[in-house]
This record gives structure tokens, sequence and C-alpha cells, in this order.
């Protein structure tokens, strides 16, 4: 995989080796953002990752769990370990109980609740 300068300095900075980018091109989850492809680690990846890498390189795989590389026409164009921004959220949905139009539904609503 083709770095770019910029990908080399994030690397380098952040402390992400090229084995850790190895393993996140392999094993790791593609998601699409802005015309580019952007590689994490989910959770089923991850534990391939961890069932499969020798037990000298473990420690190295667990500190890989939350990188993420961002790569355009086969190009590595930045690196870093995501924050409360990349990572997924679970959309929070309140049930909202709705008073009745009708009154007779209305009379049993307000005997449930």
């Amino acid at each position: 995989m083709n770095l770019t300068m910029h990908a080399e300095q994030r690397t380098q900075q952040r402390g992400i080796g090229e084995n850790q980018l190895e393993w996140l091109i392999t094993y790791g989850q593609i998601g699409h953002n802005k015309g580019g492809c952007v590689y994490y680690f989910d959770r089923n990846g991850f534990e391939q990752l961890i069932n499969e890498v020798g037990k000298d390189h473990l420690s190295l795989a667990q500190r890989s769990r939350d990188i993420y590389a961002v790569v355009v026409d086969d190009k590595v164009i930045t690196v870093g370990y995501r924050d409360d921004r990349l990572k997924p959220k679970k959309p929070h949905r309140r049930v909202r109980h709705t008073v009745p139009e009708h009154p007779a539904a209305r009379r049993i609503y307000h005997r449930i609740y």
C-alpha cells in the first residue's frame, strides 16, 4: 500500500507501524466517507486479528483496536486513532406514547399507563 507524505508524517507522529496498517487493511471494515474509503476495526475483524496473530505481536495488535486509515485511489491519505467523532453511534430512540384520539382508546390507554 502506498503512503502519501502526509500519511508517513502521521504514522510517525502517532506511532502507528506498518504491521498495524497491514492488519487494518486485511482485517478491517471498510466505510465510505466523502469519496474516500475509511478502514477501521469492527468487533469481528478485531477478534479475527487477535486469534490469528502470534503471541509476540499480541500487545501490538491490542493497541491497534482504535486506528483508522483513509484510502483514496490505493493511496493511504492519513491514519490516526478513532475518537468519539469517528466511532459509530447507536441511535437513541425513545418510544413516545401519545394519547390516542379516539375516546374509547383513550380510556384503555389511561388504564395501562
